[in-house]
């Protein structure tokens, strides 16, 4: 009697217990495709598995459903507890909000100094040679700095 069931073979790489408790994904070498078991999951990443699954149905349809899990070999078993995302990923600190604000803004109102002189800039002066273009940047970021005050409200 068949089952209609298949089976894989592959390395866990990944178990990720869902936010209601009621189950986890999980990811192998050998496939993309992510696996849902429903319930408690046994097997850790590292663990060498033959799975036997079906394709899962309602919200979980475009997934494999785990109908049994079989450990072949137990991976390398660390004391440590996994990394958390921002340990595994780590980043400069950011600067609280308000100084952050502060530096958009001011790229900000530089960009329409600058974008408003280039066009004031261009329709004035046809640059033909390396000296003319050269000259037209100048004016261009000479009269953007002028602007500048005018747009941050200051005097």
């Amino acid at each position: 009697m068949t089952t209609g069931n298949e089976t894989i073979d592959g390395t866990i790489t990944r178990v990720n217990q869902w936010k209601s408790g009621k189950g986890h994904f999980v990811i192998l070498d050998t496939t993309e495709t992510e696996f849902v078991k429903f319930g408690g999951f046994i097997a850790q990443p590292g663990d060498l598995v033959r799975i036997e699954y079906k394709q899962a149905k309602g919200m979980y349809s475009d997934k494999l459903d785990i109908i049994r899990t079989e450990i072949l070999t137990k991976g390398k078993q660390t004391d440590q507890k996994p990394k958390t995302l921002a340990e595994q990923h780590p980043q400069k600190p950011i600067a609280d909000y308000s100084q952050k604000q502060g530096k958009t803004e001011g790229a900000i109102m530089r960009s329409v100094a600058l974008k408003c002189a280039s066009w004031i800039i261009s329709g004035t002066i046809q640059a033909g040679s390396q000296q003319e273009l050269q000259e037209s940047i100048i004016a261009t970021i000479t009269m953007a700095k002028s602007f500048e005050p005018y747009l941050t409200g200051a005097k």
